[in-house]
């Protein structure tokens, strides 16, 4: 929290919903005259201040007697002090609450400030949908009326008042909608919430008020329908789970049931109003005031919010109306926390009451939703929760249930990972094992991990590993590399150690596996593949001859950095990309570049002919690169070298515009290949070349493939510049997803991340250029009214200047009159010629906005029509390579058959052998037996690994698939009408709308 001190300056103060606010804990800086602040941000807790010892109601003492020697001169800042301690605190907040109930004997209109000051925030937060200021408030007032502040009979009516509203959200016929049910599950959610911190002094002082409300929570638990979602869960249902699964709200009132039964005792929850119960008892106590929590919106109509929706009968349009305003709902109000169980039960609630666990759990989300802005102080506080047990492990399971929450977490993950870094460095005796727990936890169900989450956790561990010189005990994981490439927890080794590569040096993550079997599972080095060259054993020369020391430099460059993620900050700028263009000298000779000698040369054995060409490439090919090389590294401009590969490039080989597009793509790329800057450098100065050949979809898809082509072994580079080239516009989203669907690519799809990071970038570009669209047209319609207004006022003025100077009597007068009548009228024709310009740029930017809505409505229909293609591209193999078995299997019967009759003849022939006769052709037969035997085992061992394959693989397409449309699910809702048109009416497959609706909620 930035309070007022002298260092608030140095540190953004984020008031928002979404960010929370910053808190500054060095106080060092404060002056003698401040200190009263940081006795009121520091109480509570064990710190130097209170010399690290001092009981919490000495503490409040403490501050109570220094804020009473001037309490008139610092009430004016005293009292926003309070509450901001209290809202952004409010796991300390029943000392913020009894320090007010203090001050309130003394000074009762500072009390009565207090909850006026509550009550206001109260009704605006309702009225806003700010959900955690509503529930922080709500705790607040319930703390307020156990100390002596407020009447408890009040804030018992406040409780009920929202829970009678939440019930009437559900009842269609007193005006509900049951639609907004997640709205009135938040309201009873906030009610409940309030009771560990009251519940156990409204027992003794209003038991009959206390029992109304829970026979009227008891009564909408009945009403109300359960919403677990499966498209929201981590882990997909198993046969063997044995309790069905629970919403938040139905755990919260188990554990509520719970703690009534134990006569509502909370070791979690401070207690310090009862210590000074007896200095209470003559305060006053301030009426709440009137509050009015907001009705239940409108039941949801077909005309209103699903007008464009023609497919289907009324019934169907009215429940996907329904489902779509759940979905708003659902926005609007997210569930709390989606709980991970990674632990056994008696590691993380064997140690406390399950109401205790539910408190922790708050006093963990409110500081990693409020301490956002500030990472020291987050796991200061995260790690000095007042309770009095350890918690490492419901922490550990917070932390990961908040980065793996669906459909998105919400903070960016990188946060999680910083919290989680932290965590470890302040408990480096408890919190390290705890977490490698939780990481085994997750490695051993990561076959049944939503891919999402698997790709959030892969991320999260690379980067965690980066923090902590990349150590872990791989060995214990040694397994995964036995088993098949597509296998869930191989891949997710594989895809970890990937990202490791990126962050580090190729080396340094090789020596850090520490086993050979584990380096089966390290990728290729990150190094770019160049055909376009010719073959070093041909000559002395080479395609690109690297300056002097580029040799070392590009060898730590390729196979560590993984394409320039460890790039220093403003180490290299753009222009840093000539030097990388130049390297080898300006203009150099032919030689250096490999010469033009011919087909074959002279190799190292003295005269024997060598292939000078890589398998598939010709002279003229390499001689265009050659020619091109030469061009970039002479600093050439982008138009020149565009002309010449128009005029002369696409003639050398050949007049094939696709060969000359690869020659020119992959020659560009490797140019650039020294860093990312280096890349889009290169593009962006030369990308007008790689325009005029690829300016279709199918060219661009080519372009792609070239673009694959080089970084096939660095997936970072190939994300990267393909990102580039969306946003240079050398790509367009729908070629991507052409390029990304290919049937060529169908094995990468449950064996790698790479072209599901691909694909998520162009749904990204397409869905964010719409929304920077939107932003320009809301900002331009602000000024083009303005614009208007000033329009209308300076016509205003034009008119009464004329008026005046029809009127003005006297030649001075008339002069004047006339004089102002001519300012004011240029003076309204410039108004009037700046809002007709104003309205116009609007109109130009809402057709940009129209045609940013229409590719994306495009490339969502297009992605969807292409998951439906490769799904059924796919069963299709399937189903054809199960027929070719079969008649495989048929004729290899048959041949056993023939075997065994043959077998049988040569027997009875051999009866007259005698008894060693028949012996051997028992030992025949018995051996012929056991290898009939093995190879069906195999076989059949080969079939199930196929048929697991095949699920895998099945399980990663509908998973990435259900992960885009819940991601986007208020766009895809946005156009379900076209989806529905143009993809569910075309396509036979169920699969493809069963997972759409699902990622809507529906």
């Amino acid at each position: 929290m930035a309070l007022e001190s002298d260092r608030s300056n140095k540190r953004q103060r984020v008031t928002s919903e979404n960010r929370g606010a910053t808190f500054r804990k060095d106080e060092a800086d404060f002056e003698v005259g401040t200190s009263w602040r940081v006795l009121v941000l520091r109480l509570g807790e064990r710190c130097m201040e209170f010399d690290g010892r001092m009981d919490p109601i000495d503490q409040m003492d403490l501050c109570l007697t220094v804020v009473s020697r001037n309490f008139d001169a610092l009430k004016g800042e005293l009292l926003p002090l309070l509450m901001q301690c209290a809202e952004d605190l409010p796991q300390k907040a029943p000392f913020y609450t009894t320090l007010v109930s203090l001050l309130n004997v003394d000074y009762e209109e500072f009390g009565a400030s207090v909850v006026e000051h509550v009550m206001a925030g109260l009704q605006a937060a309702f009225e806003t949908g700010e959900c955690n200021k509503m529930r922080i408030l709500l705790r607040l007032l319930a703390l307020l009326s156990v100390a002596a502040v407020v009447p408890e009979s009040e804030v018992l009516q406040v409780l009920s008042l929202l829970v009678d509203t939440a019930t009437t959200h559900l009842d269609p016929t007193a005006g509900g909608n049951s639609s907004w049910q997640p709205r009135a599950d938040f309201f009873v959610f906030c009610v409940l919430a309030c009771l560990p911190f009251a519940a156990q002094d409204w027992q003794q002082s209003n038991p009959d008020d206390l029992s109304t409300l829970l026979a009227a929570v008891e009564s909408y638990m009945a009403a109300r329908s359960s919403l677990v979602f499966p498209a929201l869960t981590v882990f997909e249902p198993q046969p063997t789970d044995t309790t069905p699964p629970q919403d938040y709200l139905e755990d919260l009132w188990d554990r509520i049931k719970a703690c009534k039964e134990d006569s509502w005792k909370a070791e979690s929850v401070p207690r310090p109003h009862v210590a000074v119960k007896d200095r209470l008892s003559s305060s006053m106590r301030h009426p709440l005031g009137l509050f009015t929590p907001p009705p239940p919106p409108p039941a949801a109509t077909q005309p209103d919010v699903d007008a464009d929706m023609d497919e289907g009968g009324d019934e169907q349009k009215q429940t996907r109306a329904a489902a779509r305003q759940r979905f708003e709902a659902l926005q609007e109000f997210p569930p709390r926390i989606g709980r991970l169980k990674l632990f056994p039960p008696a590691k993380t609630d064997a140690a406390m009451a399950p109401i205790d666990r539910f408190v922790v759990q708050e006093y963990l989300l409110d500081v990693l939703f409020y301490m956002n802005g500030s990472r020291k102080e987050c796991a200061s506080y995260l790690v000095g929760l007042p309770v009095p047990f350890r918690y490492e492990y419901v922490m550990a399971e917070t932390v990961f249930s908040q980065l793996l929450l669906l459909p998105r977490p919400p903070f960016r993950p990188i946060y999680y990972t910083i919290v989680l870094v932290d965590l470890c460095k302040a408990l480096p005796g408890a919190f390290p094992a705890v977490l490698a727990g939780a990481v085994r936890a997750l490695f051993s169900r990561a076959a049944i991990m939503d891919v999402e989450c698997r790709t959030r956790v892969i991320q999260w561990l690379a980067h965690h590993l980066s923090n902590f010189a990349f150590v872990w005990p791989w060995a214990a994981w040694a397994a995964v590399a036995r088993q098949p490439e597509w296998a869930p927890q191989r891949v997710f080794v594989s895809e970890v150690l990937e990202r490791e590569i990126r962050l580090s040096y190729y080396d340094k993550i090789r020596e850090s596996l520490g086993s050979a079997e584990m380096e089966q599972l390290l990728p290729p080095k990150p190094e770019p593949i160049f055909k376009f060259k010719r073959n070093r054993a041909a000559g002395p020369g080479r395609l690109l001859a690297p300056a002097e020391g580029e040799g070392e430099e590009r060898g730590g460059e390729g196979e560590g950095k993984g394409g320039g993620e460890k790039e220093k900050e403003g180490g290299e700028k753009a222009g840093d990309g000539d030097e990388g263009m130049k390297e080898g000298g300006e203009g150099g000779s032919k030689a250096e570049l490999g010469g033009k000698e011919g087909k074959t040369g002279e190799g190292k054995d003295g005269g024997k002919s060598v292939q000078q060409y890589e398998e598939g490439v010709d002279a003229a090919a390499v001689e265009v690169a050659e020619e091109l090389i030469v061009m970039v590294r002479t600093k050439r401009a982008g138009k020149e070298v565009a002309a010449w590969v128009e005029e002369n490039a696409v003639e050398k080989v050949g007049g094939e515009r696709g060969r000359a597009l690869d020659v020119v793509a992959q020659t560009l790329l490797v140019l650039g290949s020294k860093s990312i800057t280096h890349s889009v450098t290169v593009l962006e100065r030369y990308g007008l070349a790689l325009q005029l050949l690829a300016p279709d979809q199918l060219s661009q898809v080519h372009l792609l493939h070239s673009i694959w082509s080089v970084w096939a072994n660095a997936p970072q580079m190939a994300a990267v510049v393909i990102d580039r080239c969306l946003g240079f516009r050398l790509v367009s989203p729908l070629a991507l997803l052409d390029w990304c669907f290919l049937p060529s690519q169908y094995e990468l799809y449950h064996t790698s991340e790479r072209i599901w990071e691909i694909l998520r970038t162009a749904v990204s570009k397409a869905t964010n250029r719409l929304r920077h669209v939107g932003a320009e047209v809301a900002a331009l319609e602000r000024a083009s009214a303005v614009a208007a207004a000033a329009a209308s006022k300076a016509h205003g003025e034009w008119e009464a200047a004329t008026l005046a100077e029809e009127e003005a009597e006297g030649e001075e007068a008339k002069t004047q009159a006339a004089a102002k009548a001519e300012w004011a009228k240029q003076r309204s024709s410039k108004a009037q010629e700046e809002a007709v310009a104003a309205a116009a740029a609007v109109e130009g930017k809402e057709r940009m906005r129209r045609e940013a809505e229409e590719e994306e409505q495009a490339l969502f229909i297009s992605l969807l029509l292409h998951f439906a293609t490769a799904i059924s591209s796919r069963r299709a193999a399937v189903a054809e390579a199960a027929v070719r078995e079969e008649e495989e299997e048929e004729r290899r019967a048959g041949e056993e058959r023939m075997e065994e009759d043959e077998g049988e003849d040569a027997g009875m022939e051999g009866e007259e052998d005698g008894d060693g006769g028949s012996d051997r052709r028992v030992a025949g037969r018995r051996k012929r037996e056991e290898e009939r035997r093995k190879e069906e085992e195999e076989r059949g061992h080969k079939r199930r690994l196929k048929a697991a394959g095949e699920k895998e693989w099945m399980r990663c397409v509908v998973g990435q698939m259900r992960s885009l449309c819940r991601y986007y699910g208020p766009q895809v809702w946005r156009m379900l009408p076209a989806i529905q048109s143009q993809v569910f009416a075309q396509v036979q497959d169920p699969i493809i709308q069963e997972t759409v609706m699902a990622a809507l909620l529906c």
